[in-house]
């Protein structure tokens, strides 16, 4: 195993001679799992970076490493995207959930700007919850149900407000969710006050992952009806590929970083289909 992960490290990427010239986007989607340490390491877990480059008309390539785990762990990123015929200069989108840490693996793996795109996915799931509350609450009988109604109309305007890329349209109708939310109980008795604190958590959770993220808040109706990818559920597949299959709690075992970068770089290699091209025989991975 060992020995085949270093041979993937060494060989060289591979320039694509049937790419036609093209400045289309090189769409990167990533994401991150945790795995146990063994005993004796800094921490309790590591981190596992794993993904898929991907570009119109060729089959996607993924990437798998462990930031921690080698002295150069950002080679295999890099490889995919020169294998799909990134190249300085050419438009790179990065869809991920928001965290900081995955696009700037990107930037550093090229040296270079990239758009990142916070996954439309992650921040659907921060909506729900409060569409949730607000049906409950909605099947009640109130003596006044019109702060209800016009919360429910508020969070039907914010979905829609993020859908269209426009965060900070989205963030006063966030405050005006809150305010119909206090109105609640002042109108209709403290006995809904538990799920209106609920419903006022729960905004002000949204409100704070949309104003950290709002540079990566695009208009996700146009590219969506462009056919292209809002969510980086690939990458989420990805996880299960690599990391959960072969290093989750379930398995029951414990990684060094080194360990855990050269089973990812090797599962990666698996699921492409890119052995055949080395020398080394694997063990299974």
């Amino acid at each position: 195993m060992h020995r085949v992960a270093a041979e993937i490290e060494a060989k060289a990427p591979e320039v694509p001679k049937d790419l036609p010239a093209s400045n289309d986007e090189v769409m990167v989607m990533i994401d991150g799992a945790h795995i146990r340490a063994t005993p004796g390491y800094q921490t309790r877990h590591l981190d596992v970076t794993v993904g898929k480059v991907e570009v119109s008309g060729r089959r996607p390539r993924r990437f798998a490493l462990a930031p921690k785990g080698s002295d150069h762990p950002l080679a295999p990123m890099r490889a995919a995207l020169v294998e799909q015929g990134w190249h300085p200069g050419r438009t790179l989108a990065v869809i991920s959930d928001g965290e900081a840490a995955l696009p700037n693996l990107v930037r550093a793996a090229t040296g270079e700007p990239v758009c990142h795109i916070l996954d439309w996915f992650h921040l659907s799931m921060r909506i729900r919850p409060i569409e949730q509350v607000l049906m409950g609450l909605s099947a009640r009988q109130f003596q006044d149900p019109e702060p209800v109604q016009a919360a429910q109309a508020s969070i039907e305007r914010i979905r829609h407000l993020l859908w269209h890329g426009r965060p900070d349209d989205a963030d006063q109708e966030i405050a005006l969710l809150v305010d119909h939310g206090s109105k609640i109980p002042e109108r209709n008795g403290v006995s809904v006050r538990e799920s209106t604190n609920d419903l006022t958590r729960l905004c002000k959770e949204l409100q704070g992952y949309a104003q950290n993220n709002r540079e990566a808040i695009i208009n996700y109706h146009r590219r969506y009806h462009g056919k292209q990818p809002v969510s980086s559920s690939r990458a989420e597949g990805c996880v299960d590929e690599i990391a959960n299959a072969r290093m989750s709690k379930k398995q029951r075992m414990r990684w060094s970083p080194r360990g855990a970068h050269r089973v990812a770089l090797v599962r990666a290699a698996v699921l492409d289909g890119r052995l055949q091209s080395c020398n080394a025989v694997p063990m299974a991975a």
